[in-house]
């Protein structure tokens, strides 16, 4: 007889006044690929939790390689391994990608936690799978794409060999680094050179291993960097497009980098004047190209809504204190009204808080 990696067995869970699976049975071989199809409330999510230990059914068994297990809840389930990416991420968002990565399974020497083994670890099985994250990255900051990502390396950490993803296309979006690299092939194609910055080294070099994979020709520079002025010589003096890697402090500012006529800026930084500061690079004297800068931004991101915060933000300054705004028809006399009335509350006077 065949030992199937997983066998859910006429599994029945009811809830009061509901069956939400009723004698079912699932058989997966190693390899397999199985997509469970559904109209909401069929079951899915339910029979999946069964299997990773977040429900308990009240009817059928559970095997493992031939063998009846029982799953209490996913500690067990992680133990047999079996892990599960939720369609509600079970993310600390306060905490790096990294500490998600390892939390609960965190180890340690003499007492001390081992983050640089974690994090060697969690960046082979990044590079492997293509997964790429920054480990340093805080959850609440990062876009709902990379917390799946996060979420999946969870589960390649604790080598689990079943891998069940609830819903997992309901909150996919484009990877900025899909992007990147769209940009970067057409831009070298027309035989542009490009700036990229982020202010991770860790990402810098997730990019450039993938520019050596396909042969592009690069140049690098990070805090970290000895011969800073040879690595811009390279840049501004060879003719083949090519792309110039920069961490935020070290090519922020004090740089000419006239050659290139595109820059990107691969994560947000929410401050304007630095931002300003890296496009800048190329705007130098000597600089007769137009000048074009990227920034990416996933779709329905933090990053997005804090962007667009920001914009209407410069919007309201603007229509204040702008040459056609508000405040071009005040005299002193109203300004200094203003600022010393400006923070009473007074519910009986007519006036509306905004």
């Amino acid at each position: 007889m065949e030992n199937y990696a997983v066998e859910m067995l006429h599994i029945t869970k009811r809830f009061p006044g509901i069956i939400a699976n009723d004698d079912i049975t699932l058989q997966l071989r190693r390899g397999e690929i199985h997509a469970l199809l559904g109209e909401n409330g069929a079951g899915k999510s339910t029979l999946m939790s069964v299997l990773f230990g977040l429900y308990q059914a009240e009817e059928g068994v559970i095997k493992k390689n031939g063998e009846i297990v029982k799953i209490n809840n996913p500690n067990d389930a992680n133990a047999l391994g079996i892990g599960m990416v939720h369609q509600h991420f079970k993310l600390v968002e306060c905490f790096s990608v990294l500490d998600n990565i390892i939390l609960g399974v965190e180890d340690t020497k003499n007492g001390i936690l081992q983050r640089q083994q974690a994090r060697k670890k969690v960046m082979e099985l990044s590079q492997k799978y293509g997964l790429l994250v920054n480990p340093d990255a805080i959850i609440e900051d990062i876009s709902v794409g990379m917390q799946q990502r996060t979420e999946i390396l969870k589960m390649l950490y604790r080598d689990n060999e079943v891998l069940i993803f609830d819903e997992p296309t309901a909150s996919l979006t484009k990877s900025e680094s899909e992007e990147l690299y769209r940009i970067i092939d057409q831009l070298r194609e027309e035989g542009h050179k490009v700036l990229v910055f982020s202010q991770f080294v860790s990402m810098l070099e997730i990019i450039k291993s993938k520019l050596e994979e396909n042969n592009y020709p690069y140049n690098y520079l990070t805090g970290q960097t000895k011969d800073r002025k040879a690595e811009i010589e390279k840049f501004q003096t060879t003719k083949e497009p090519s792309v110039f890697l920069l961490s935020l402090k070290a090519g922020g500012a004090g740089l000419n980098l006239t050659s290139a006529s595109y820059v990107i800026l691969y994560d947000p930084w929410w401050n304007p004047a630095v931002e300003s500061q890296a496009i800048d690079r190329t705007h130098r004297i000597g600089q007769k190209n137009k000048v074009i800068a990227y920034r990416l931004l996933t779709r329905d991101s933090v990053e997005e809504k804090i962007r667009v915060l920001q914009h209407q933000k410069n919007q309201l300054v603007t229509n204040v204190l702008g040459d056609e705004g508000f405040a071009s028809s005040l005299d002193l006399n109203d300004l200094q009204f203003i600022l010393a009335h400006g923070g009473e509350d007074n519910d009986d006077d007519g006036v509306v808080d905004v």
